[in-house]
């Protein structure tokens, strides 16, 4: 997953535990921002993907996703999409001023 470099101390510090993409707003794992991240994952290959929301349990599969754009995320709150391998991680959040997010796994 995208936050295992990261310490627990360091998570707890950023309220990781409240949102995920919290890695992102304070700057933790460089990452590409609003349109430059929706760009980045309209160029991603989602033959498969997976989505799962923050508050939720379920994860959900999603394949032939290639259809799946970031402006119909948008409306989305704290959502993340990622690939079978978790080499990428797009990030719609609740606020309008936090994000999107698009995070890739060098």
């Amino acid at each position: 997953m995208f936050a295992d470099a990261i310490s627990p101390q360091e998570k707890q510090s950023i309220y990781f535990d409240q949102f995920l993409w919290h890695i992102f707003s304070y700057e933790k794992l460089p990452c590409l921002e609003g349109k430059e991240a929706m760009r980045a994952f309209r160029e991603m290959n989602r033959v498969i993907c997976y989505l799962f929301y923050q508050e939720r349990e379920e994860t959900y599969m999603l394949i032939n996703a290639e259809n799946l754009r970031a402006e119909g995320l948008r409306n989305e709150h704290d959502v993340c999409v990622v690939d079978p391998h978790f080499m990428w991680t797009y990030v719609q959040t609740h606020e309008d001023y936090c994000g999107p997010y698009f995070y890739r796994k060098e």
